[in-house]
This record gives C-alpha cells, sequence and structure tokens, in this order.
C-alpha cells in the first residue's frame, strides 16, 4: 500500500482531554476517531488490527471445530421475552419500534435466544450433537456513561460462540476444549491475562471463568495473590479466617452514649436488613452483618439459600418498622429477625454495635455472654491484604482489571424457555464470550511505549515500511518502487512511504502506528549499493548489500 492513495492521517502535539493515555494514544495514531459520546469509528489501520485479531480468533475456533455463522443485530421483542431479557436488561437495551407494523425489537446485546431458536428448528437428532457456532459481530447497549474510548461504550465487537449437547460430559468436554484455546489465543496475542473463576451474572446461572487484563482504567477487581501468580474474581475468592479457641474476653458489658464520629470503625459493625427466603426462613426479613469497612458480597449474598431472590433490601419505613430507629444505628441485640453474620465478625471481640435506639450504640459486645453466634457465612468481597487461600502465608493483592472474556455452562437454562428438547431430553448450552474491541484498547495499554507502541508481530498493520529519504533522487526513486513491487508479488503486506514528506513526520508516523520493521533508502547509502534494513523490537539495524537484498529481505521477514 502506498501511504499517497492510503488514509492515513495521525494528529501530532495535540492535548486531548479523555483521562485515559490509552485513548489519547488511539486517538494521536489514528487507530480510532470519536462520533459521540460512547460511539467510535476504527480507521483504517485501526481496522486492521481489529481484523488481524479476528483472524487469529477464527483460526483457534476452526481448529476445535467451530463453525462461523453471522446472526441479525434486530431481534424481536417476542423472542427475547420468553428468556426475560427485556426486564432482565432493562436500560441497557437499545430498541426501536418500525411505524407501519408496530413491531419492537432490540439490538442485540447477546444472542442466546437467536441461536436456541435457530438450533431447535434444525437439529433433530442426537447423533448431529455435539456442535459450536460462533459469530463475530457488533453488540449493543446504552451504556450511560461511556468512558475510556472502547473500554465503555454503545456499540462494541464481539466474539460469541454457542455449543450444544445431549450430555454434561459432552458440555464439559466442549467447554475445556474452549478454556485451553482462549489460553492459546491471549498467549499468541502476547497478552498478560488471568483465569479467575467468576460469577456468570445475568446470563448464566453457574460458575463459569473470566479472563482479565490488569488495567489503571479498569472497573473489575480481581486478587491476586501476593507470593504466586494464581488469581480470583473478588466475589468467589473465600477469606482464609484462622479459627480462635475463645470468641470473648470476659469483661463487664456497658451501655454509653457516644458520637459516630469517635468509633474506632475496625470495631465496627455493619447491618443490612433484606427481604428473606420464606421457604427456609418464617420471618419476612433477615439481617446481614459485616464489619464496617467491609463489603457485602451481592454475589455471596445471592448464594443463599436464607435470601429472597433477587436481593431486596427493607426500604427506611420497614427498617424502622422492625428497629424503631433508622439504618445508622440498627443493631444485632435484641433485634427480632434472624441474623446472618461473616466470618469475621464471627470471631471478633469488644465490638460494637447500634443499640436500636438513635444516637445509641452499644459497645464491648461479645458472642456467647452477649448474644449466641447466630448463621455464619463468607457474605464478604475480599480486601487488599486479607490472608490468601492459594499459597501459605502469603497476601492478597486487589488489583483493577478489564474483562476481555467469560465462559459460561447455561446447561439447560435456555433450552428449556424455548422447548429444545431430543428423546424428551433438554438439550445443553455452553456460551463463549471475547471482547474484542476491549482487546485492542488492552494490546495499547500493554505495548505503549513512550508515545510509541510495539505490536505483537502478528497483529502490526503492516508488515514492514520502505522509507525513501528524498524521492526527488531518481536512483532511489526507482530502488524503491523495485523493492515495493518485488514485495508486493512476494504477498508482504509493505507499506511505501511515497508522498515525499519530513522524514521526521515518516518516523513519527511508523512509531505511532506500529510499524516495527523498515527499509531505508538513502543517498549516503545508494551510493554504495546499500540498503539499510531496521528491526525496531530487536534492535537490530543491518546494512545490505543491494545484489543481495531481495533474497535477505525475504528469508528475514519469513522467519
Amino acid at each position: 500500500m502506498r501511504t499517497s492513495k492510503y488514509f492515513l492521517y495521525t494528529l501530532k502535539d495535540k492535548k486531548l482531554n479523555t483521562f485515559s493515555f490509552v485513548n489519547d494514544f488511539m486517538i494521536k495514531s489514528g487507530l480510532i476517531r470519536k462520533l459521540s459520546s460512547g460511539i467510535y469509528s476504527y480507521m483504517p489501520i485501526g481496522l486492521k488490527i481489529i481484523n488481524k485479531i479476528s483472524k487469529l480468533i477464527r483460526e483457534e475456533m476452526k481448529k476445535i471445530y467451530a463453525t462461523e455463522i453471522l446472526m441479525p443485530i434486530l431481534q424481536p421483542i417476542n423472542i427475547c421475552n420468553i428468556s426475560n431479557k427485556f426486564n432482565t436488561y432493562k436500560s441497557e437495551l437499545l430498541y426501536c419500534n418500525t411505524i407501519k407494523n408496530n413491531n419492537c425489537y432490540i439490538l442485540s446485546p447477546t444472542n442466546e435466544e437467536i441461536i436456541t431458536n435457530i438450533l431447535k428448528k434444525e437439529i433433530k437428532s442426537e447423533k448431529l450433537l455435539p456442535i459450536i457456532l460462533f459469530q463475530i459481530q457488533s453488540k449493543f447497549r446504552n451504556e450511560l456513561r461511556p468512558k475510556n474510548g472502547l473500554l465503555r461504550t454503545k456499540e462494541f465487537i464481539m466474539k460469541d460462540a454457542y455449543s450444544f449437547h445431549n450430555s454434561k460430559k459432552s458440555l464439559n468436554e466442549t467447554y475445556e476444549k474452549i478454556l485451553i484455546s482462549y489460553k492459546k489465543i491471549f498467549k499468541k496475542l502476547n497478552l498478560n491475562f488471568f483465569i479467575n473463576k467468576a460469577n456468570s451474572g445475568i446470563i448464566g446461572d453457574n460458575l463459569s471463568h473470566e479472563f482479565h487484563i490488569l488495567s489503571k482504567y479498569g472497573e473489575n477487581k480481581i486478587g491476586l495473590c501476593e507470593k504466586s501468580n494464581i488469581s480470583g474474581n473478588i466475589d468467589i475468592i473465600k477469606n482464609y479466617i484462622k479459627k480462635k479457641n475463645n470468641y470473648f474476653i470476659n469483661i463487664k458489658n456497658k451501655i454509653k452514649l457516644i458520637n459516630e464520629n469517635k468509633v474506632n470503625k475496625n470495631n465496627l459493625i455493619k447491618v443490612f436488613i433484606l427481604y428473606s427466603n420464606k421457604n427456609y426462613i418464617s420471618s419476612k426479613f433477615i439481617a446481614v452483618v459485616i464489619k464496617y469497612n467491609h463489603k457485602l458480597s451481592l454475589f455471596k449474598i445471592n448464594k443463599l439459600k436464607y435470601i429472597q431472590k433477587p436481593i431486596k433490601f427493607a426500604n427506611k419505613d420497614e427498617i424502622y418498622s422492625i428497629t424503631k430507629t433508622s439504618i445508622d444505628y440498627v443493631g444485632i441485640l435484641n433485634i427480632k429477625i434472624p441474623i446472618i453474620i461473616d466470618y469475621d465478625v464471627s470471631i471478633m471481640n469488644n465490638f460494637i454495635t447500634g443499640a436500636n435506639i438513635d444516637n445509641k450504640f452499644f459497645y464491648g459486645v461479645n458472642w456467647y455472654r452477649d448474644i449466641k453466634l447466630p448463621i455464619i457465612e463468607d457474605i464478604r468481597e475480599i480486601t487488599y491484604n486479607d490472608k490468601s487461600l492459594f499459597k501459605i502465608n502469603s497476601k492478597i493483592i486487589i488489583k483493577k482489571s478489564i474483562e476481555i472474556a467469560h465462559i459460561f455452562k447455561l446447561y439447560d437454562k435456555y433450552s428449556s424457555l424455548y422447548n429444545f428438547f431430543i428423546n424428551n431430553k433438554n438439550i445443553l448450552m455452553g456460551c463463549y464470550g471475547i471482547g474484542i474491541s476491549r482487546i485492542f484498547f488492552s494490546l495499547v495499554e500493554q505495548n505503549y511505549h513512550n508515545n510509541k507502541i510495539l505490536w505483537p508481530s502478528n497483529i502490526e498493520p503492516f508488515e514492514i515500511s520502505i522509507i525513501s529519504i528524498n524521492l526527488n533522487n531518481i536512483k532511489i526513486k526507482k530502488i524503491s518502487e523495485k523493492i515495493y513491487n518485488f514485495l508486493l508479488k512476494n504477498n508482504i503486506d509493505v507499506l511505501f512511504n511515497d508522498k515525499n514528506e519530513y522524514l521526521g513526520d515518516i518516523l513519527y508516523n511508523m512509531d505511532i502506528i506500529g510499524i516495527s520493521k523498515l527499509i531505508i533508502i538513502s543517498e549516503k547509502n545508494i551510493d554504495k549499493n546499500i540498503i539499510e534494513y531496521i528491526d525496531k523490537k530487536k534492535k537490530n539495524r543491518i546494512l545490505i548489500n543491494e545484489n543481495d537484498f531481495y533474497n535477505k529481505i525475504l528469508f528475514i521477514l519469513k522467519n
């Protein structure tokens, strides 16, 4: 490709205020352009990167006999209503009505319903299973807080795959194949990633795996073991508690009015009141208790049989009817509803709790003496410096991350809804997603250095670039054209800088779009029949005789 015929526009020395150096760089290097909040265009270089990521994914999917399809972006609301998608995603959906027939459609956020409908009509025999289908397509969500460029957008590119099975064994085997395939994909992209057992969220019902990349702009959090590379989703990681033989110190209990601002937060507990599951708890409400400096894990709470699904918190009027006070002063002494406490709370001594009286607290409270131990569960999010379950004498470190992929075992969640069964047996499903535009963002963040980028070799937008210094020189122009045509004939994806620009501008563009291999043709070297080759990754500079150049450059590029 000639730069004179190519749409390549970079920005130089322009300050952007996007609060993300990654987004700034992607705009400066001409990878993307912003249309409006959360909506971006992929420019030629950016699209080449996206296509190369997609090509790599396609190759790995085909190795496990996954077949590519393309499903519609528009989804009729009557099909999606069966799975309650409209209520599940609520404000995240983008939808439209047709004036003529008054039909309602949504723009695809996921495709479980569509793929289930397709396979239900096509698969009539178990002999055709298992089967894996995948697509690479745009997805949509009504993102209310778009930020950090491609990291949080209204439209994003995904690879989503779906597998169908007649047994759990078959599903587990395919799940494992895809788990291994994803590892290969991210290793080939030279990404530093972590695999975590995770919450399946609103798509799946069972334990799943997330693939994360550490990022200062990430909105997820993962727990890393201080002394190993093992990681986990902070919703899943259990808190390590060393049990004590004694739970209390035998001192006299006191009641005292204290000012909240003078309370030692390490000794405080925090009480939430939720709706209970009436199948297990006779009371309408149940109290959930954690330490004041901890955060309640809604994922862990949602797994408890005692809690109503979906989770519902008591409002301020309901709290007052139970405790005769506001939530700030709710405590566990003399409260007339069941209580669940976190493991950390169960080993607290002389702690402080609200007195269920306005502006009053009990302090010096101890288990057994003042109150019996209630139900004990792991219900809080892991925090920085918690003891690690992964390695003895190690601590958990919390890091921000980007989720780039997520895989689920859906079992019969969708097949049962859509009556997809063979021989009176529901078909089992798996769901496997990769965020391609998020990978693009992550590749920039991990490979950016001082306003330059060095892509993984299989992702570089061009294999090599020809830089001709002074194309007005007839000899330089002739040799440049000869090398360019030779590389094209040998299927080398080459960028020929033929616009006769300043050398500094050309080198800036090659650095910022990330072409690491350069052929430099200059008057000084041509007079000696020498052509210069530079590999910025290997930090090599080779001077090659013109007569040997063509064979040598092919050898270098092919190896």
